[in-house]
């Protein structure tokens, strides 16, 4: 992974935020993706650049299906699929150390609890997924939902299978992740010490000029 200051992310996120909001037309979000696709591929992220960009390519496609059929299902995936570029960018500070992700913002005098919030969220988003499986198992192993046509035929019945189970384990995991944050001393009042480096440096400067530039020529060139 080619290293990057986790400021330089957290800036390039705020950008693609403010130009998220500001683009009216599809080719602005088709671009988008492809320029968070380039920066993914610049930090050697290469299989989540190729999954990403196969995931918008299928909501497009998906949502031009539905258009003239399902009103509701082209909202909810043109919705999803317009969120892929601002997720491309947090899954470039989600993949990275979390103890160098606190690092960078205590050099910028972030709050601690916002810090602490942060890392803690970072540590429990990976966590569900495996989560899922484990649900997934489970019922597989009581005879549930054995194949696809019982999760057709069957819908409200699996959300509530899946929910309560993971709603009781993202209670405990809280309590468990709460506990770790105060073994690890995150709430002290003195700064912590890093065995990691976080140096802003040329190499983010010029990354963030061209992210912006791109972001600023797609918006000022397709806004007409």
């Amino acid at each position: 992974m080619k290293k990057l200051d986790n400021r330089t992310y957290i800036i390039l996120l705020a950008v693609s935020s403010i130009f998220w909001f500001l683009f009216n037309k599809n080719i602005q979000i088709h671009l988008s993706v492809a320029l968070n696709a380039l920066l993914l591929v610049y930090i050697k992220e290469y299989n989540k650049a190729i999954k990403f960009v196969i995931t918008y390519l299928t909501m497009v496609i998906l949502a031009g299906l539905f258009a003239n059929k399902i009103a509701l299902m082209y909202i909810i995936l043109n919705m999803l699929a317009r969120s892929i570029p601002l997720v491309m960018v947090v899954t470039c500070i989600v993949v990275g150390n979390s103890s160098e992700l606190m690092l960078s913002l205590q050099k910028t005098k972030v709050p601690k609890p916002i810090i602490v919030m942060i890392c803690i969220l970072i540590r429990f988003f990976p966590v569900l997924s495996k989560e899922n499986i484990a649900i997934r198992n489970g019922m597989k192993a009581r005879g549930l939902f054995s194949n696809w046509k019982d999760f057709m035929r069957n819908p409200f019945l699996v959300y509530e299978c899946f929910m309560v189970p993971l709603i009781i384990r993202c209670i405990k995991l809280s309590d468990e992740l709460g506990a770790t944050a105060e073994l690890r001393g995150l709430n002290a009042d003195i700064s912590r010490s890093c065995i990691y480096e976080a140096d802003f440096g040329l190499n983010d400067l010029f990354v963030l000029v061209l992210y912006g530039a791109a972001m600023g020529l797609i918006y000022f060139r397709l806004q007409v």
